[in-house]
């Protein structure tokens, strides 16, 4: 198969892509090259049946578009070229964001300069009609902002001399964009700021609260303003009492926003919850309140993507759930959400937080079973689904299995080019320790040299290294002591 960027893109679409594609690429409006339609008719017969690649020679493809024998041919390059564009064309034009009032104010202001005020008149009562919901809802006001800007227009060039509401409402829509805008920028810069130690200047701001929270200020009182102004208070003050804001501005005002501009604020929200746990780790409360908002993300399919719950926040769910002891409802959250999950994900996911579960309740066959012959393809599921199996095997005194897991683990951690090489640090350790205090559990070492000797330069060791699963370590230390004493 001839190597390309137009064959190597073309590999990465759906069949259905594909077929919307080639109603594109025969459309006489963007194309009236007769050899760049042949040349993806024949590109796209062969290229979704491996067997048949073979064909996407340079020799076949001047054989079947240009009729001529060999591999150059002065059009190739140049028809290669035109598709490639035309299907770059296609993706912009296919996975634009639909802004419905934007094209309406378009067309107003043709109609305007074409003098077709009846036409034009009929658009406006259309427009009236219709309240479209965008993804970021600092869209809507820009549409209305440029709606009456062009209405102002329309009663300026026919004549107008009174007064007009339009030039007012323009004034109002632009203002509430800028706020809006402004605020959410504000947010993501004092999050960012804490999650990754950043120093990004959010300026304008104080001044802005400063007019919001005058009495007569006309706009504190709109739902995204007092959302946002909220969420920021929360954000950068770090207090729960502008979160318990956030949740009742939340509730009151959901309709408001896109589902998706509604996960994004979630998110601004999770990420306060996780800080505080972290820095209060003996707190659960904050814990209780991260698994009861995912309890309200899961119920209202706002954190679902393509109606389907992602498999990260599925982990996420019962992880938390789990370390709250609510053990009951995890089994049932697992199984309940199953069906939710991505179709090409769901069985590896649903294995390894069923196994993950079995595993925390000492159901350590149960464990090893969940996770029989399931392949991960992510490295993430793969090391977590090897950290629960070397557990298991741990505890069910399997040595064998164990040691035999100890090596494939650490071949696999070392052909494995994607782990970042801090998490590799993690995992080799997390092996060397367990093999260790496997030996010292069975009796070796402890036969060899002594309780004391053997596990408190390896406490020491464990204490002072970046290891995965260090809580895990130490209690196995406790309990080795406690039984040898």
């Amino acid at each position: 198969m001839i190597s390309s960027k137009l064959i190597q893109l073309l590999y990465t679409f759906s069949s259905r892509e594909l077929t919307k594609l080639g109603d594109f690429v025969e459309s006489p409006y963007f194309n009236k090259n007769k050899d760049v339609i042949k040349l993806y008719a024949y590109i796209t017969k062969y290229l979704q049946h491996k067997r048949s690649q073979v064909k996407l020679s340079k020799e076949s493809i001047n054989s079947y578009v240009f009729n001529t024998s060999g591999t150059d041919h002065p059009h190739f390059n140049v028809t290669f070229n035109r598709l490639l564009n035309l299907v770059y064309e296609f993706l912009i034009y296919e996975n634009q964001e639909p802004i419905w009032l934007t094209q309406q104010c378009t067309l107003l202001e043709q109609l305007r300069l074409k003098d077709k005020p009846k036409d034009y008149n009929g658009i406006c009562r259309k427009i009236e009609k219709r309240n479209q919901l965008h993804d970021h809802i600092e869209d809507q006001y820009w549409d209305q902002f440029l709606l009456h800007n062009e209405l102002d227009i329309s009663f300026i060039t026919s004549g107008g001399r009174s007064f007009d509401l339009n030039l007012q409402h323009k004034n109002d829509f632009l203002d509430l964009y800028f706020i809006t805008k402004k605020l959410k920028i504000a947010c993501d810069m004092v999050s960012r700021n804490r999650v990754i130690a950043s120093n990004y200047q959010y300026r304008l701001v104080d001044e802005l609260f400063v007019y919001l929270d005058q009495v007569d200020s006309p706009y504190k009182d709109e739902p995204s303003i007092q959302v946002y102004a909220s969420l920021f208070k929360m954000l950068s003050q770090q207090t729960d009492q502008h979160y318990q804001s956030v949740l009742q501005k939340l509730t009151i005002y959901a309709d408001q926003f896109s589902i998706f501009e509604q996960r994004s604020i979630y998110d601004f929200v999770l990420n306060y919850l996780i800080g505080k746990y972290n820095q209060n780790t003996g707190q659960t409360s904050y814990l209780d309140e991260i698994l009861n908002l995912y309890k309200v993300l899961v119920k209202g399919k706002i954190i679902y993507i393509n109606d389907h719950l992602p498999p990260w926040e599925y982990k996420t769910i019962v992880t938390t759930a789990i370390s709250l002891g609510y053990l009951e409802w995890t089994q049932e959250f697992i199984e309940t959400y199953k069906e939710d999950l991505p179709t090409d994900s769901k069985d590896h996911s649903y294995a390894y937080n069923m196994a993950y579960y079995k595993y925390m309740i000492k159901d350590y066959k149960g464990a090893l079973l969940a996770l029989y012959d399931v392949n991960f393809n992510d490295w993430r599921y793969y090391t977590g689904a090897k950290m629960i199996q070397l557990r298991s095997y741990f505890e069910l005194d399997e040595e064998e299995a164990l040691l035999s897991l100890v090596d494939t683990f650490r071949v696999y951690l070392n052909r494995k080019g994607s782990i970042p090489e801090n998490h590799k640090l993690l995992y080799r350790n997390f092996i060397k320790f367990a093999a260790k205090l496997y030996k010292i559990k069975s009796g070796f070492e402890l036969k060899r040299k002594g309780t004391d000797q053997s596990l408190n330069p390896l406490l020491q060791q464990i204490q002072q290294e970046n290891v995965a699963s260090k809580a895990w370590l130490l209690d196995t230390i406790k309990k080795i002591q406690h039984n040898a004493s």
